[in-house]
């Protein structure tokens, strides 16, 4: 979770978990556990948020881009 969160509040988190359904209910469930709010979620200004919120746009095609590379070479290499 704490590796998840921060791509969450960068708004790159789909990114990793797109086509993953099951990650997806997982991420929705656990980030609302008691233990995620006061860990982690609490310990988070709002205005660190709103600034990770307003940059992490700024890059998701690049982080999509290097993605997308990790999953063609795993699936060549796979092969």
């Amino acid at each position: 979770m704490p590796f998840a969160a921060p791509l969450d509040y960068l708004g790159l988190l789909d990114l990793w978990i797109e086509n993953r359904p099951r990650v997806k209910e997982w991420w929705a469930l656990a980030s609302e556990w008691p233990s995620f709010r006061s860990g982690l979620r609490d310990l988070i200004s709002e205005t660190e948020l709103t600034e990770m919120r307003t940059h992490g746009p700024k890059i998701a095609s690049d982080v999509a881009e290097i993605v997308a590379a990790v999953r063609r070479d795993t699936t060549a290499a796979m092969n």
